[in-house]
């Protein structure tokens, strides 16, 4: 059994409990995506892997690929990997009162396909067919919520 080690939490787990609402009674105007399982989207020529040695950081947020290490608390710029990432432990933090506005983290994996194959490959809403890339999204390292 999970158990909880913060005591104040208690008091945000009985409130979300007792919520009146919940993600079903959305009914089929939300759904779960992985956006990208890095693993299929390479073997599929949707995205490559950077070499390990290149430490570039990208010019375009379009070519921008999130992963589970950039985002924290709500916060996609979180961590950065270094020049050389080989293993989810080669991030380091990124102080966001000293970067520029135009700012954007390393990334280990950048399209590998062209931009129109890369959009039509993107995961779409069900209820109009639009990519998930127009809307808010909520960004979750787990599947969470069923």
């Amino acid at each position: 059994m999970p158990a909880l080690h913060a005591g104040a939490l208690q008091g945000v787990l009985d409130k979300l409990a007792t919520y009146p609402h919940r993600l079903a009674d959305l009914g089929s105007s939300w759904f779960s995506s992985y956006m990208w399982d890095e693993n299929a989207q390479q073997k599929d020529g949707t995205l490559q892997r950077r070499a390990a040695n290149d430490g570039a950081f990208l010019a375009k947020a379009e070519n921008w690929v999130l992963s589970g290490p950039h985002f924290f608390l709500a916060n996609p710029f979180n961590k950065t990997p270094r020049r050389v990432c080989t293993a989810n432990s080669h991030y380091d933090p990124i102080d966001l009162e000293a970067i520029p506005d135009d700012y954007l983290p390393r990334t280990n994996y950048v399209p590998a396909c062209d931009p129109v194959t890369y959009r039509t490959r993107t995961p779409k809403v069900p209820w109009d067919g639009r990519p998930v890339t127009g809307f808010y999204r909520l960004i979750s390292r787990r599947h969470w919520f069923s």
